[in-house]
């Protein structure tokens, strides 16, 4: 059967709209039939490009875009898409140049705004973002990703009150998980049970779960409907009911509880993380202490010294492994540092691989790594060997939220172009944790002067007798 152009984008967009992988391919093998014997036809291709821009496909998707603005200079839509394109692959320059095509072409496009804000946010400067968002909300009010997006940079400047308020947008925009369990969503009011969800990751859900006390002060029961990793470590923690389940498409606990409320965990924050006086940045998890015992008596058998524990890669490209990530070869002058054992708290598969290769290529620096402990189903183990260490030295990763959590002390290579989450007034401190201190670049992916502060930091921990003697 032959298809118009117009059927088979009708296709697409109910194919997108119901995120059937299966009839959006067959779309993309339509439109090639049509490009066979149209290959300048640039409606197809710019539809086209919105296919392999929806399967991440971004390098495809920038070369069509390229040819439509090349056909079809004035089409804005194009200039949107290819900004975005740029964007997802963090061309910064491309994609601003692309944007601001688009906005000129047609100021009152409200996607191009915020796309424009999101710019600024991937550079670390989230607050020359906010008036492009607001530009976008202003154009149009139910643009839920510039509502989400001028959340997280409100966020990132520090601005908690009208952050989190905003924040609750990303459950419209699909950023974050949005569950009802047959229950109202919670307006931070007294409620009999209430259940709070995990969302987003584990370091997420570590962090927000600061407030989980403060929520049981405003309700008779509370569930958690948690990470399978973290479920005993919460119970214990905080005394409450927790369900493995966050992951899960269904919760079939729920169906014999009368909920009377629920609330993602990060929903939190508008009631109790209004500004930075809200945080207290004292611990609340507790490791298991039959396990601290174990994680030490493995610890008492390295040789003598401090042991710190390191990772050194953290998040994927979608939340930009590439800037927030460095390697052991970069770690060397830390590694370097006579008097500490160094444990690995790298949960990547290929982590034990990278280890050998660098220690078979700086023989008499040894790096310990437990895979049967940082890599387990349960989570209580590596609690209890970050509890269990001295210090750990980390990029941005769960494992320092896991520290600060428990009121271990950590330090955190931290991006220049950091999360809102790293926000600090002092740019030395986390805001959500009393005992992790940021290490942050100055210039854009430049980790040696960070890694050279914390290798004579450590040294001087290490090894106080003798650094005394060379500042005698």
């Amino acid at each position: 059967m032959k298809y118009s152009l117009n059927e088979i984008h009708k296709m697409h967009t109910a194919a997108a709209g119901r995120n059937d992988v299966k009839a959006l391919k067959k779309c993309e093998s339509l439109y090639d039939q049509i490009l066979n014997q149209e290959p300048d036809n640039w409606t197809t291709l710019f539809l086209l490009a919105g296919i392999y821009l929806y399967f991440g496909r971004n390098g495809v998707a920038i070369a069509l875009l390229n040819r439509v603005t090349q056909i079809k200079p004035n089409c804005a839509e194009a200039w949107n898409n290819l900004g975005t394109a740029y964007q997802r692959q963090f061309h910064s320059s491309k994609a601003s140049a692309a944007l601001r095509k688009c906005v000129e072409l047609k100021p009152q496009d409200s996607d191009a705004w915020n796309n424009l804000g999101t710019l600024h946010i991937n550079e670390g400067s989230a607050i020359r973002g906010i008036p492009h968002f607001e530009k976008a909300i202003k154009l149009n009010p139910d643009n839920v990703h510039a509502h989400w997006n001028h959340a997280l940079a409100l966020l990132e400047c520090g601005d908690y009150e009208r952050g989190f308020k905003e924040y609750a947008w990303g459950l419209r925009s699909s950023d974050r998980l949005h569950r009802t369990y047959g229950a109202p969503d919670w307006d931070g009011g007294r409620v009999g049970t209430l259940v709070v969800y995990g969302e987003q990751g584990i370091g997420d859900e570590i962090m927000f779960a600061s407030m989980i006390d403060e929520a049981k002060s405003r309700c008779d029961r509370l569930i958690f409907d948690c990470h399978p990793r973290l479920k005993a470590l919460f119970e214990r923690s905080f005394g409450i009911e927790c369900h493995p389940t966050r992951k899960e498409k269904i919760t079939p606990w729920a169906a014999d509880i009368d909920i009377d409320a629920s609330c993602p965990i990060g929903g939190l924050g508008e009631f109790f993380r209004r500004s930075i006086d809200d945080f207290p940045r004292e611990a609340y998890l507790s490791p298991k202490a039959s396990l601290v015992s174990t994680a030490m008596d493995r610890l008492a058998a390295l040789p003598s010294g401090m042991n710190v524990g390191i990772g050194w890669r953290g998040g994927k490209h979608k939340t930009r492994t590439e800037k927030r990530s460095t390697s052991l070869d970069d770690m060397l002058p830390i590694l370097q540092t006579k008097g500490v054992n160094f444990i690995s708290l790298q949960y990547t598969p290929e982590a034990k691989a990278e280890i050998d290769d660098f220690m078979k290529a700086n023989p008499g620096i040894t790096i310990h790594h437990w895979p049967e402990i940082i890599q387990a189903e349960d989570y209580e183990s590596t609690a209890a060997l970050v509890y269990a260490l001295d210090l750990v030295i980390s990029v941005n990763t769960s494992a320092v939220h896991l520290s600060g959590a428990m009121g271990a002390e950590c330090w955190t290579l931290t991006p220049v172009r950091k999360a809102w989450r790293y926000y600090s007034p002092d740019g030395k401190a986390m805001s959500w944790y009393g005992s992790v201190r940021l290490f942050q670049q100055e210039i854009d992916g430049e980790w040696k002067p960070v890694i050279e502060q914390v290798a004579v930091e450590l040294g001087y921990r290490a090894n106080p007798v003798a650094a005394l003697a060379v500042g005698a």
